[in-house]
C-alpha cells in the first residue's frame, strides 16, 4: 500500500497556521519552541524544501497544528485510500504515514 502524501501548497501553509491559531498559538511560537527557523517551516510546508527533512518536518508540523485525526476513520467508508471521502491531512495520518 503506497501512502498518501499532503501536498505542499500555499493552501496547506494557510491551513496549518489556521490549526495553531485555533489551538491558542501560532506556527512561529511552535517553531521557537522546537528550535526550528520560520523560514524551514514554511518552505516545506511550500514545497520549495521538499527532501526527507522537509518531509518530515512537513510532516511533524501538521500534526502538531492538530490537523491529525484523533480518532480513526470508519472502515466501512474508507476501505481505500482511493474511496476516501476524509479530508487529506486525516487520509494522511489515518493510512499511518
Amino acid at each position: 500500500m503506497t501512502c498518501p502524501i499532503i501536498q505542499p501548497s500555499r493552501d496547506l501553509y494557510n491551513k496549518v497556521r489556521a490549526g495553531f491559531i485555533a489551538r491558542g498559538t501560532t506556527l512561529h511560537r511552535w517553531c521557537r519552541s522546537q528550535e526550528f527557523t520560520m523560514g524551514n517551516a514554511r518552505d516545506c510546508l511550500l514545497g520549495t524544501w521538499d527532501g526527507p527533512k522537509g518531509k518530515a518536518l512537513r510532516a511533524r508540523i501538521i500534526e502538531a497544528s492538530g490537523m491529525s485525526v484523533s480518532s480513526p476513520i470508519e472502515p466501512d467508508n474508507h476501505s481505500t485510500p482511493e474511496q476516501a471521502e476524509a479530508t487529506e491531512a486525516e487520509e494522511f495520518f489515518y493510512w499511518g504515514c
